[in-house]
């Protein structure tokens, strides 16, 4: 059996490129059949000769043309049916970038070029591999995903002007793999040099040995560098991310902050926090070990452990004591500022339905008084009044925050916003507006409490004084008719002191 193999090269419309399909197509068998020597004894092969032309072994259609010319894929032909056209596997457009893309990874050589043109373009290729481009192209291709090579550069100088054109553009994944290419193939007293004159790539590697988990390795970088405040911030947040027992992390950043941040030059300020943070946790324990209940509060921010300390404080009895494990001393171990130490107790206490405590929170006894107290709040009162109505705070001490708004046009604008009745008929008496009050009556209904108290002020306030009127008019007469009395006498006293020393003067 043989056959013969037949080129057929096939042009696709509108694609810059040829497919080429290869097709096999089989001859008729052979008739001699292998019974008998004459079949084992024969042989088909035949020494090579230039005189037989007349055989074809292998068949090109004169039609078709293996290599075609530029201008071929211009020209239309008609697709047997067992071709498959290219544009029916990808788009032009996709083609085009492929195509456009590898040359530019990989410039073609111009046709027709001399041997010698070639072998000069080649080493030029060479020599460009084996010797450093300048750092720009080498991270304009890192930066736009191309091919690119490293190992070229070898001296330090040029390592270090491939890190500052990394970094110089911005791009975190070329200073990245920059970075790693330095640490790999310098000593590590050079990297930690470049590292401490260029703050971007050190932050790359950190970022790239923490995600990684290399605490370790990173710790060793940062000690090199002299990053005493960033080291003991990694120790404290590696800690606080992996420990996950509170009994355990409680122990491991008490270590921490004995080797880390109790040394000297470490930032007091994160210091204090990891101090604050690691007593917090040791006073969650205790309460968890006290409380069933406490188990809420593990490991959570300080404003709900103040939450959770303020619902197990008896405030009716010693509103402000200052124990182990009362909400003022958790406010002063944990610098909680006065305004949000009030706004958690507020809204505890208003949640636990405990309104009798609202006064003795708010009210502190005066040094000079015993027995009086002054009101103290460091949240604005109509922040509080309305967080009270939103809770249903009863209507009574609505009123008595009311009544600590000095300005009564303020309260009354609060006062008609909670519906707070008592509150709106005192403002409304002391801007001494009747008609508003009568007004305001009329709205109240018959026999509550509420009509009864403003119909009262309307008597004792303005009915009052409408009473009082005519003797208040004769009482200005009378005051009147003194002073003028009184102004005669002066004046006739004056008069008789002058004459008296007049007739002297004459004697």
């Amino acid at each position: 059996m043989f056959s013969s193999v037949i080129y057929r090269c096939t042009t696709v419309p509108n694609v810059h490129t040829e497919l080429v399909s290869l097709q096999f197509i089989n001859s008729s068998e052979s008739n001699v059949t292998m019974e008998g020597e004459d079949y084992w004894n024969k042989s088909e092969n035949k020494a090579f000769s230039f005189d037989e032309d007349d055989r074809t072994i292998l068949h090109i259609p004169t039609e078709r043309k293996l290599f075609v010319d530029d201008n071929t894929s211009e020209l239309n032909y008609d697709f047997p049916s067992s071709d498959i056209p290219l544009h029916l596997i990808i788009s032009d457009s996709d083609l085009n970038k492929v195509l456009q893309e590898q040359s530019m990874d990989e410039p073609q050589l111009p046709k027709g070029i001399a041997l010698e043109e070639e072998l000069r373009i080649l080493r030029r290729k060479i020599q460009e591999r084996l010797h450093a481009p300048p750092a720009s192209v080498t991270v304009t291709k890192m930066t736009m995903k191309k091919p690119y090579s490293l190992d070229c550069y070898r001296s330090y100088r040029e390592k270090t002007e491939l890190l500052t054109e990394a970094v110089s553009s911005g791009n975190g994944d070329a200073v990245l793999a920059v970075v790693l290419f330095l640490v790999k193939t310098l000593q590590r007293k050079y990297v930690v040099k470049l590292l401490d004159t260029h703050p971007m790539a050190l932050n790359q590697l950190v970022n790239y040995l923490t995600v990684r988990l290399q605490v370790k390795e990173c710790a060793e970088w940062m000690s090199l560098l002299g990053k005493s405040n960033r080291l003991a911030m990694l120790q404290f947040g590696v800690t606080t991310t992996l420990m996950k027992s509170n009994s355990n992390k409680t122990s491991k950043l008490q270590s921490v902050y004995n080797d880390y941040f109790n040394q000297p030059g470490v930032n007091t300020f994160y210091a204090q926090i990891v101090a604050n943070y690691v007593h917090l946790l040791d006073f969650q324990q205790k309460e968890k070990q006290s409380n069933s209940k406490a188990f809420e509060i593990l490991d959570r921010p300080v404003l709900e452990t103040l939450y959770y300390a303020s619902s197990q404080y008896k405030w009716s009895s010693a509103p402000n004591d200052s124990g182990a494990n009362s909400p003022h001393k958790l406010s002063e171990i944990f610098k909680i500022s006065q305004p949000q130490f009030e706004w958690i107790v507020l809204n505890e206490r208003s949640r636990s339905q405990a309104w009798c405590d609202m006064e003795g929170i708010f009210e502190k006894k005066t040094w000079l008084n015993l027995k009086s107290k002054s009101f103290s709040i460091n949240v604005p009162l109509d922040s509080v009044i309305y967080q009270l109505h939103g809770l249903n705070a009863p209507v009574a001490i609505l009123n008595y925050f009311l009544s600590k708004i000095n300005e009564p046009n303020h309260r009354l604008a609060v006062a008609n916003r909670v519906n707070a009745t008592k509150s709106i008929v005192d403002a409304l008496s002391e801007l001494k507006d009747k008609s508003g009050l009568e007004k305001f009556i009329e709205t109240l209904p018959v026999g509550t409490d509420g009509r009864f108290y403003a119909e009262n002020t309307l008597k004792n306030v303005f009915l009052g004084m409408a009473s009082l009127r005519p003797v208040m008019t004769m009482a200005r007469r009378v005051l009147h008719e003194v002073m003028l009395c009184s102004i005669c006498l002066i004046v006739t006293s004056i008069d008789t002191t002058l004459n008296t020393s007049h007739l002297h003067d004459k004697r």
